[in-house]
């Protein structure tokens, strides 16, 4: 774990979009988040989910250009963390006292390790698993995203994150119990 003496904010981003939205997006991203995190006097935690360098897939270079940002406006930076196992992301998601995730896996991880967090969708995946999780009202489109709307969507999880939490284990503790039905259904016909 990395030492902080303040609430630790994470977030996980992708490339996504067309170039210019690309940067108008992470523009606006970045923007939110610093606001938010001097007014709210959180660390900032940047995490790596995806880093397939050998498939051509990897988060890495845009983590660390939005790390850069925050550095360069004098806010609290702790060093990049780029997942590698499940223990290793477990232990990350559960430090946080708030996600921003843009990566699905990264809120399903955050929501295991009772962490409340603000999903940016890029496909329908991510809205499914906000809204089976009953958090869809912290779930917002990046095609949709500017620094009001995230600013004001990390407020409002903010202000409810105890609230968040329990909505999280209660979902999941449901969801638990409806698969172990439907698994033992199935496995049971074999």
């Amino acid at each position: 774990k990395q030492k902080t003496a303040k609430p630790v904010f994470g977030f996980t981003v992708r490339n996504w979009l067309p170039r210019e939205r690309q940067k108008k997006f992470e523009n606006d991203f970045t923007l939110a988040i610093a606001k938010f995190c001097v007014k709210n006097n959180l660390a900032i935690l940047p995490i790596v989910q995806v880093a397939g360098k050998d498939y051509g897939e990897t988060d890495f270079s845009i983590t660390k250009r939005i790390a850069k940002k925050f550095v360069e406006k004098d806010l609290e930076v702790l060093n990049i963390v780029e997942i590698k196992n499940m223990e290793e992301a477990l232990e990350t998601y559960s430090q946080l006292s708030l996600l921003m995730g843009m990566r699905m896996h990264s809120n399903i991880l955050a929501a295991v390790a009772g962490t409340p967090f603000v999903a940016i969708s890029y496909e329908y995946k991510t809205e499914g698993i906000a809204q089976q999780l009953q958090m869809e009202d912290y779930c917002l489109k990046c095609q949709e995203a500017d620094e009001e709307k995230i600013f004001n969507l990390l407020e409002k999880s903010w202000k409810d994150k105890e609230k968040t939490r329990l909505v999280i284990k209660e979902s999941l503790a449901k969801i638990k119990t409806e698969e172990w039905e439907r698994w033992s259904k199935i496995l049971s016909k074999r």
